[in-house]
């Protein structure tokens, strides 16, 4: 968890969004001893959920309904 909280308080800047979203689902994966992990977001227009970061062996992008 201090991992977590580290990777969240430590952002550098506006452009440092995805970087730090990015820090945050690997210290996430590392927590729960996880190989893989995802951040999905919904398409406002579509209602489908849009993978904008996967981690791990399993890198397709794709989209859920």
């Amino acid at each position: 968890m201090v991992t977590l909280i580290e990777a969240i308080e430590s952002p550098t800047g506006e452009s440092e969004a995805l970087g730090l979203l990015a820090r945050v689902l690997e210290s996430a994966i590392r927590a729960i001893g996880a190989r893989d992990g995802s951040l999905l977001i919904p398409d406002e227009e579509t209602g489908e959920l849009v993978f904008v970061l996967v981690q791990g062996e399993d890198r397709k992008s794709t989209r859920l309904n």
